[in-house]
């Protein structure tokens, strides 16, 4: 929840416990993309890959949302999105 003077609360252990694991393993999931990306040389593949990029920081922001709403359910929209790679 955002306020007036651009203070962002501290957030609940819950939240954070439910946010850490999904971000920690969807950014490990990025740095295996760019590197598949920096090595490729087939174009399909480049393709597949950076959609694949794509997909995985729409996730992050979805966490980033669900952190600042407190809405649990962006941390599922986000799960499902990771899924689909």
């Amino acid at each position: 929840m955002m306020y007036d003077d651009g203070y962002i609360p501290i957030p609940s252990s819950v939240r954070l416990d439910e946010i850490q694991p999904v971000a920690a393993f969807i950014s490990k999931k990025i740095v295996v993309l760019k590197n598949t990306l920096a090595t490729s040389d087939d174009v399909d593949e480049k393709i597949e890959t950076i959609s694949s990029i794509a997909l995985c920081q729409t996730s992050i922001s979805l966490l980033m949302i669900a952190y600042l709403t407190e809405d649990t359910s962006f941390i599922e929209q986000a799960k499902h999105l990771y899924r689909g790679i």
